[in-house]
């Protein structure tokens, strides 16, 4: 099916804010974005676990040559190591939120690609950790995200694409 309209292109949030660091090793972020836009190809060097509160996206992410499609409604979110290409389509507006985890903090042995389930809590703990500041709340918020994240049920739910064989020859 032919979309009716063009993807409307933005940039990948680069603010100063925006990476995890030592002190705040687990960030998160909130971006309204509206149907039909397309988040241009990125990857950073912290893991990524994109999910939508509302609407919904299509992640593609390239990894090891392999390009996976993710759709990924509220009650899911994609896992994405560090270092791996992506790019996010929203198909319904939607509320993007991703938190970005330091090499430091990432799982032990999470270098795939995966879909996760976001349980009620982790939705909270999500939001929470949009609106916090340093300090013991946070660094509670942050341990619990990420213990969250690790217990998180996983789903084969991504899509392999078929590979364009014509630029073999």
């Amino acid at each position: 099916m032919k979309r009716n309209t063009a993807l409307k292109p933005v940039r990948f949030d680069d603010s100063e804010g925006r990476p995890p660091t030592s002190q705040r090793p687990v960030r998160s972020r909130s971006r309204p974005l509206v149907m039909d836009t397309h988040i241009e190809p990125h990857q950073h060097p912290w893991a990524q676990f994109t999910y939508c509160a509302s609407g919904l996206i299509q992640v593609t992410v390239t990894q090891s040559d392999v390009q996976t499609t993710f759709i990924v409604p509220p009650s899911r979110a994609v896992w994405i190591p560090p270092g791996v290409q992506h790019t996010v389509v929203v198909l319904e507006s939607a509320e993007l939120r991703t938190v970005d985890l330091s090499p430091t903090v990432t799982p032990q042995g999470w270098e795939d690609c995966r879909v996760l389930v976001v349980t009620r809590l982790l939705r909270e703990l999500i939001h929470a950790l949009v609106a916090s500041h340093p300090g013991t709340r946070d660094d509670a918020l942050m341990a619990l995200t990420v213990d969250e994240i690790t217990q998180a049920e996983t789903q084969a739910l991504g899509v392999p694409m078929p590979r364009d064989r014509s630029e073999e020859r």
